[in-house]
């Protein structure tokens, strides 16, 4: 009955993160990932890093000093 913990590849950190709708949750991603990691025997941490994320086809418009571009 209990749950397994599984820590948080990179791939997957890169995933939480484009669906993300605030700099805030993003940056509270990259430290829960960061935070995991460093506990993570140093052969997990290898695995956690050799994943690539999958292509991601979104778009996003930025501003900058009130001109907006696409990234």
């Amino acid at each position: 009955m209990g749950t397994s913990y599984e820590p948080m590849s990179l791939a997957r950190l890169a995933t939480h993160l484009v669906s993300a709708d605030t700099d805030q949750t993003r940056w509270k991603l990259v430290w829960e990932f960061l935070e995991e990691y460093r506990w993570e025997p140093a052969e997990t941490r290898v695995d956690l890093l050799s994943d690539e994320p999958g292509l991601i086809l979104q778009r996003r418009v930025v501003t900058y000093g009130g001109s907006s571009r696409l990234r």
